[in-house]
């Protein structure tokens, strides 16, 4: 939930950089040139947000199978360190 909301933000974040970098039609420079690769970068890291963000959700609409596994292992430790 949390992550999915975060990435909401991040998203509008990264837009609203990508317009404000847009219009900058006389910029030229390194702050202009890091100001373009700061946006792209972002994209990215949005677009991976995203991705990590629907695939948790999968997990919990599946029934959390990644923390049952974690849990199944754990039982699994308890039980073989019991037996000794």
């Amino acid at each position: 939930m949390i992550e999915g909301g975060i990435s909401g933000l991040y998203f509008v974040g990264f837009i609203a950089m990508a317009i404000a970098v847009a219009r900058l039609d006389e910029c030229v420079g390194d702050l202009c040139t890091a100001s373009r690769a700061d946006t792209f970068i972002s994209a990215l890291a949005c677009l991976f947000w995203v991705i990590s963000a629907t695939k948790r959700a999968i997990q919990l609409l599946k029934g959390n199978e990644g923390y049952e596994k974690i849990k199944d292992v754990e039982k699994g430790k308890q039980q073989s360190v019991s037996n000794y």
